[in-house]
């Protein structure tokens, strides 16, 4: 497996420094100091592999839709049928 790139790098230092609701894409990009090209497509990219995830929408002064806030998944969620991991795996064996 190829070591994390430059921008991978920076993205994830800086959404370890995001408050509780997570930060933007143009915040993330800025925080990181990287374009806002390259962060939305290693964005998209650590958002499917599961590193990142979206916290929620806000409004933003910039924008007249909502944008997508993004930070690390929180450890111990549950999912939505409200069995976390332990309870699976302890229901299942």
């Amino acid at each position: 497996m190829r070591p994390a790139g430059d921008v991978r790098r920076a993205l994830l230092d800086a959404a370890q420094q995001a408050p509780q609701g997570g930060w933007c894409l143009r915040e993330l990009a800025s925080r990181a100091q990287v374009g806002v090209d390259a962060a939305r497509r290693t964005v998209d990219n650590l958002t499917r592999a599961g590193v990142l995830a979206k916290r929620g929408e806000a409004r933003m002064p910039h924008r007249n839709r909502p944008v997508s806030l993004y930070g690390l998944p929180q450890v111990g969620r549950e999912d939505a049928t409200g069995l976390g991991l332990g309870a699976v795996m302890r229901v299942w064996h």
